[in-house]
Parts: structure tokens; sequence; C-alpha cells
């Protein structure tokens, strides 16, 4: 598991996919920032507002034996819901992804 800065870092370093990244925050039905000030719709990764938003950050790298990789971002503070998304070889399209809400409280 790494924290703060090194979330961004690996990031650069492309430990994980920014499509993927993109992809998943795309699809929430919740997310934070300007979308809550004044409705509009947001890149978070593009306009850099993921980066203010998410104040401490963490990933896990996760290798399967049989060669698949996974990668747990956890971005506190940018979603209220929980979103993924996968690149799967033998499709064509673009990564998918789907948004499942928390349970009310």
């Amino acid at each position: 598991m790494i924290e703060g800065e090194a979330v961004w870092k690996a990031g650069e370093e492309g430990r994980y996919s920014k499509e993927l990244l993109i992809a998943a925050l795309s699809r929430s039905d919740t997310p934070l920032g300007l979308t809550l000030v004044d409705g509009r719709t947001q890149d978070l990764v593009g306009s850099g507002e993921l980066y203010k938003l998410v104040k401490n950050p963490a990933a896990y790298f996760i290798e399967y034996r049989d060669g698949l990789r996974a990668t747990l971002l956890m971005l506190d503070g940018a979603l209220r819901d929980y979103n993924f998304a996968a690149r799967v070889r033998a499709w064509a399209s673009p990564p998918t992804s789907f948004s499942s809400r928390p349970l009310p409280t």
C-alpha cells in the first residue's frame, strides 16, 4: 500500500491507468467539488480538482497468480459512491465501468 503524494506519483509513472481512473470517476452519481457548487459536470482528473479534493489518497497494487493486475484507489473526498473500471483485452470497446451507491445511513 502507498499513501499521499506517492499515489499521484505512481499514476504519473504509469503504475495505474489514468484512462481507467477517468472512466471510473465519470460514472459517479455523487462527485464532489465544483459539481456541488453549481451542478456542472467535471473532469476531476483533467481539471486538477481530484488532487485538491483528496487529502490522503491510498492505493493497493494487486497481482494475481494468473497475471491479472488490479489497483484499488481509495480517494476519500472525491465521490460519495463506489466506482469500478476494467480493461478487457477481448473487447474492442473502451474500458467498462459502473457505479454502485452506498447504502443510506
